[in-house]
């Protein structure tokens, strides 16, 4: 063996070239799997961090959607970016018909610049809780309570931002309804003192007009006018004893009673004593079973009188009235509430009529005192007499009606 050779191998530790190559081959092989298994481990978690990733992101996804105010978030250009259900209901837009576009255009519309989303996008500053009115997909106004956030990046780097919005309407309409009962609780103390003060000389003048009447038997046509003194002293009497008793505090009487048995009586009554009953046609759809309610029997007597009054009296020719009762039970752990209150049962008796209908403008005036679209006979008293029976019923009454198509009253019973 030359002296080169030998050289050589005892630098390599006595190994050849070979097994030097070999050793080298076997130590990147054995280095190579480990970065194939640490590969294989990062994929692995990567995979794992993907699915977790995902999981959260439909998390939070069925968490806005489920929320039930309106959220609504843009990017950087102001374009929508997403638009839960809460903001689909408020709006009336779809989601897929807004994302993408820009928030001026769905939701900026009428409003002045520094209350929307895109005044926080511009000054980074947060809006605090406030009020303002959107425009509905449909045109008109929905007041909103509202607040809005810059969205950040942990490096504070801005990527949108948000706004949560919650519908005001149903408060809105409470606060009237308030308003409107302070109004006329001052009205009804006023009333009542009125009422009182006008009875007793209201008395005085009746009995001295029926004194008047007996002295003028003989004198056809002075009678006559006495006659028309005395209708309008009844008519008089008639608006102060309403006026009474819409201001008066009232008891109820309760028992319980088959509301259908009820319905019955008072048809018959009233088709007897009605001028126009041969051109009136009744029908009633009623449960074959009895429908029993614990209510005072006369004050809703009083109730049913009036509305069927009504009813034939907005019939100006041939027409039909239909009395209608159904019964709504919850099931399992569906629940039904009625003016707030849950109730197991919610009884409903509809009474239609193809009269002439209600001018849309005189709909939401109809249960207030005095308003009446009677000339002659009407007191503007009966249905807000009405009401308050059903209010103290713990009911509602509801109309629905079109102008030339006849008219719907429903009063609603907790069971």
């Amino acid at each position: 063996m030359s002296q080169k050779i030998t050289a050589q191998i005892e630098r390599t530790g006595g190994k050849t070239e070979i097994q030097v190559l070999l050793d080298a081959f076997h130590h990147f092989e054995a280095n190579a799997r480990r970065l194939e298994d640490a590969y294989n481990k990062m994929q692995a978690d990567f995979s794992r961090v993907n699915i977790e990733l995902d999981r959260k992101n439909k998390l939070l996804s069925h968490i806005l959607h489920s929320l039930t105010d309106a959220v609504v978030a843009v990017n950087t250009s102001g374009e929508i970016t997403s638009f839960n259900r809460g903001a689909e209901i408020l709006t009336g837009f779809k989601s897929e018909d807004v994302l993408g576009k820009n928030y001026s255009e769905i939701l900026g519309k009428e409003i002045p610049g520094d209350q929307t989303l895109l005044h926080t996008l511009e000054t980074g500053q947060h809006l605090p809780p406030s009020e303002k009115s959107i425009i509905h997909k449909e045109g008109h106004p929905v007041p909103v309570a509202y607040s809005t956030s810059l969205l950040e990046d942990n490096d504070g780097k801005a990527l949108g931002a948000l706004e949560v919005l919650s519908d005001l309407s149903e408060v809105k309409q409470m606060q009237e309804e308030i308003q409107r009962n302070k109004t006329l609780a001052a009205m009804g103390e006023m009333s009542a003192h009125v009422a009182h003060e006008i009875r007793n000389p209201l008395g005085a003048i009746a009995g001295f007009t029926a004194m008047l009447e007996h002295d003028l038997e003989k004198d056809p046509p002075k009678l006559d006018l006495v006659k028309k003194i005395i209708n309008s002293i009844s008519r008089l009497n008639k608006i102060v004893s309403n006026l009474l008793i819409y201001t008066r505090p009232l008891s109820l009487q309760s028992c319980e009673v088959d509301i259908c048995t009820q319905i019955n009586q008072v048809l018959d009554f009233i088709s007897i004593g009605m001028v126009n009953a041969e051109k009136i046609v009744f029908s009633r759809a009623f449960p074959p079973h009895p429908v029993v309610l614990r209510i005072d029997p006369e004050k809703i007597e009083q109730v049913l009188i009036n509305l069927v009054q009504n009813a034939a009296q907005a019939i100006p020719d041939q027409g039909a009235i239909t009395v209608t009762v159904t019964a709504k039970q919850s099931e399992g752990r569906e629940k039904l509430y009625l003016n707030g209150i849950r109730t197991d049962r919610i009884v409903v008796v509809e009474i239609a009529d193809t009269g002439l209908g209600i001018k849309k403008e005189h709909i939401e005036k109809l249960f207030f005192p005095f308003f009446t679209t009677k000339a002659t006979e009407g007191t503007g008293l009966g249905l807000s007499i009405v009401k308050k029976i059903m209010e103290l019923h713990n009911g509602e009454i509801k109309v629905l009606s079109t102008e030339g198509q006849g008219s719907i009253f429903s009063l609603h019973f907790p069971g």
